[in-house]
């Protein structure tokens, strides 16, 4: 069945209508001047509850005034040819007295929209607000659990480093330790051996008669009996000639091997008293100049030579060996000092010239 608009009488061909809540009049959006937004923004209660213009102009007023008597005057007043209220919107048809109403009531109705619209978005932007709130809460309270974590850890990690870094520190003085050790029992198994320096080096030639000869020759009296053993250090050469340079031809250590520690004494304090020992009547070949020291392992070797240029270019004046242990020594009435290590040289003499 088709409903036809109570304001401009013609049929309703759509869905667009408003039907009074109390009369039960249909009123199309045209004639009421609703716009299609606004329509399609009301909602199934507001269409429910809406009442047309004539009901809610039926309404009691504050002042009881006949509205409908009046308005129905007025227009009888007026002559036909009186063109003010005809409706050129459509079709030509004479307004009503809904058509009249209904600019109050689009107007409360568009501003209860609007209103409504409003707090709704306002509802809508405290709830986001509200979430992004709680979210950022949410957040923070995550980092600060994190942080704790990491805080923890931190603390792990770095009892753990500590403990390793003292592990480390106390393992490196324990190496430092049986170096040490090692270095000592090495040169202790050196205790009773000398070392002959610039005794000529021949072919076939008889070592423990040479170390007899020298020994002599400082008057200390030795026999085969007081030597274990008698070698000459380093590798050989290929050939010995006296034509080859003297860097060349140096003759190697006769290093000797005593069989008491006491006769090894001996000998080493002879040679402090004879400063110019030389090879004369030891050997064929030119004569040079011979030195007696105590027998050192490779490293305190090398340890005593650099104790030696350091002392030098610091001035001092002592530097010597005794029982493997290397001693310097400023000058008279000073203490004497005994190096162990290069780092006992940088300590206590100085630290060795850059070079190149």
């Amino acid at each position: 069945m088709t409903n036809k608009c109570n304001g401009c009488g013609e049929n309703i061909a759509t869905q667009d209508f408003m039907n009074c809540n109390k009369c039960h009049a249909h009123y199309d959006i045209l004639c009421l001047n609703i716009p299609k937004a606004t329509f399609t923004s009301y909602t199934v209660g507001f269409k429910r509850d809406w009442l047309c213009p004539e009901c809610q102009c039926a309404a009691p007023k504050s002042d009881n005034t006949p509205v409908r008597g009046a308005t129905t005057a007025a227009k009888l007043s007026k002559p036909l040819t009186d063109n003010s209220n005809i409706n050129v919107t459509r079709g030509g048809h004479k307004p009503t007295k809904a058509k009249a109403a209904t600019n109050k009531s689009d107007s409360d109705t568009s501003g209860s929209v609007v209103m409504t619209n409003t707090k709704v978005a306002t509802n809508k932007s405290d709830s986001d607000i509200s979430s992004v709130v709680e979210e950022i809460r949410l957040l923070r309270q995550e980092i600060l659990d994190m942080k704790s974590i990491f805080s923890k850890k931190l603390e792990e990690y770095e009892k753990v480093i500590a403990t390793q870094s003292t592990e480390i520190l106390d393992l490196k003085a324990a190496v430092s330790i049986l170096q040490e050790n090692a270095r000592n029992t090495e040169q202790r198994a050196q205790k009773n051996e000398i070392e002959i320096i610039g005794v000529p080096e021949t072919e076939n030639e008889g070592l423990q008669h040479l170390a007899i000869l020298v020994s002599k020759k400082m008057g200390v009296d030795l026999s085969e009996s007081d030597i274990d053993t008698v070698f000459r250090a380093g590798p050989r050469r290929s050939t010995l000639s006296s034509n080859l340079p003297a860097t060349i031809n140096y003759p190697r250590p006769l290093v000797v091997k005593l069989v008491r520690y006491a006769k090894r004494n001996e000998i080493i304090k002879a040679s402090k008293i004879r400063k110019n020992l030389n090879s004369e009547g030891i050997a064929q070949g030119p004569v040079a100049k011979m030195y007696v020291n105590e027998r050192l392992t490779k490293e305190n070797r090398l340890l005593f030579r650099e104790a030696r240029t350091r002392a030098h270019n610091y001035n001092f004046r002592f530097c010597w060996t005794r029982d493997g242990s290397i001693y310097i020594k400023k000058a008279d009435g000073r203490p004497a000092i005994h190096i162990k290590s290069q780092e006992d040289l940088d300590q206590h003499i100085g630290a060795a010239p850059i070079t190149g």
